[in-house]
């Protein structure tokens, strides 16, 4: 039943962008519309038939990193189920269009940002008074504000129970991939 709802929903995304062309890099997102919500692992997978489709029709890999990838959902009437594409060009290079970029990292999200010199005279202008101050970039609303302090940062041991991210102890494979730490001797 799986297989045949993503044969469907392929078949019906490259039906309707078959004459279209867009080239890579580019940020496509993809909205789905339905009555109940999905949390995000779930939404994940119902758009995977989708991106597979898009990546192809675009000609790369998922996985290829000139693409950057997002899902959202929307709330739909009832027994309304549909899907919103929305596909934008994406090029840090001057001259360029106004847009935003998310590339998601590992420790940390790295965010893109080009601004025609009208909006970064305008935000800069709005960051000066330390008020609140909100662009739109290529149908992304980004805004910055002022905090009242600093980040919080933590340094020492590990409570007792917690596992810190680094020095840990070497592991060694055993029999069958197994993992196994040494033994100290006397024990």
């Amino acid at each position: 039943m799986r297989a045949t709802r993503a044969a469907r929903q392929r078949s019906i995304v490259a039906l309707v962008f078959r004459t279209l062309r867009c080239a890579v890099p580019c940020n496509v997102r993809i909205v789905r519309i339905a009555p109940s919500r999905l949390d995000d692992d779930n939404l994940a997978r119902a758009a995977k038939a989708i991106r597979d489709e898009l990546a192809s029709w675009l000609g790369v890999d998922d996985r290829d990193e000139r693409v950057s990838w997002s899902v959202a959902q929307t709330k739909g009437g009832v027994r309304e189920y549909a899907v919103r594409v929305i596909v934008r060009r994406w090029s840090p290079a001057a001259p360029a269009a106004p847009g935003l970029r998310i590339t998601r990292g590992v420790e940390g999200d790295e965010v893109s940002v080009v601004l025609t010199p009208f909006d970064r005279a305008m935000l800069a202008a709005a960051l000066v008074t330390n008020g609140p101050a909100s662009v739109d970039v290529g149908g992304s609303l980004v805004t910055f504000a002022t905090a009242t302090r600093g980040p919080v940062e933590a340094s020492g041991t590990p409570a007792a129970g917690a596992v810190a991210t680094s020095g840990r102890p070497k592991a060694m494979a055993g029999a069958a991939g197994a993992v196994a730490r040494k033994r100290r001797r006397g024990r």
